[in-house]
């Protein structure tokens, strides 16, 4: 999946595992929870989970739902 430089919003309908190939991101949700991401890393995101993405540099990600 990729995404250019941009700012979404985003609630997950299911529980997502994703492996960041290319980017720097920065996801905030509900809570005011600030969590940064690059190349290399892995995040996980609930079911339920409401977030703003911020995409700095042009996102590539591979990710499993469950």
């Amino acid at each position: 999946w990729t995404a250019d430089r941009c700012t979404f919003h985003w609630n997950f309908e299911v529980n997502e595992v994703a492996h960041i190939l290319e980017a720097r991101i920065i996801v905030t949700d509900e809570a005011g929870g600030r969590y940064e991401y690059a190349a290399g890393d892995v995040a996980f995101s609930p079911k339920g989970a409401r977030t703003t993405w911020q995409v700095v540099e042009p996102l590539k990600k591979l990710f499993v739902d469950s």
